[in-house]
């Protein structure tokens, strides 16, 4: 999924699912199931398709990031249902605690003015705002410093945030069965 401004960040915008049937043969696109059919997806695992989707207007909305290191023991169905689990808690969660911002309802209709709470975005992503904001990963410590905004990083100054390795050394793997229990915690 990704959010267009064919007229630039002050213009209408639109969210797009589908791989257009013109996009060139060498971008890769995986089908996936969706209520009432499936939706073939954009997969942007290279620079040429980066560039396709940028020169196409395509930025991503963003709201929060969780990263989870698993061992690889477990299988996609498992791991996709972890996923599930814990996105569909932080979304109830969040829409809870912000209700006149935030709804755990996916269907447009059903949100009125509300954001999706779980809509997420990989790292590093540019945010059609101005000044081109990055969603960027937080060391634990960064949220309470003074400065610490939504439009902090932007295309300018990302690579600094970046060097510090905001997640640390790569985490070691795991089960999902620890992790599963954390956002019950947050209830």
């Amino acid at each position: 999924m990704r959010e267009r401004h064919p007229d630039g960040i002050d213009g209408p915008r639109f969210t797009q699912n589908d791989t257009p049937e013109h996009h060139p043969d060498r971008v890769r696109r995986v089908e996936v199931a969706k209520e009432g059919g499936t939706v073939v997806h954009t997969v942007a695992e290279d620079t040429a398709t980066l560039d396709l989707l940028a020169d196409r207007a395509a930025v991503a909305p963003h709201r929060w990031h969780l990263v989870v290191p698993l061992d690889g023991r477990c299988d996609h169905d498992e791991v996709r249902g972890f996923a599930r689990e814990v996105a569909d808690t932080l979304a109830d969660t969040l829409a809870e605690a912000h209700p006149e911002e935030l709804t755990a309802a996916a269907r447009r209709n059903a949100r009125g003015n509300r954001l999706y709470a779980q809509t997420a975005v990989v790292p590093y992503s540019v945010r059609a705002r101005p000044g081109a904001p990055v969603t960027t990963p937080l060391t634990c410590a960064q949220p309470d410093k003074p400065g610490t905004h939504a439009r902090r990083w932007t295309v300018h100054n990302v690579p600094e945030q970046a060097r510090a390795r905001p997640w640390g050394p790569a985490p070691r793997g795991r089960s999902p069965a620890p992790a599963r229990r954390k956002p019950e915690a947050l209830r």
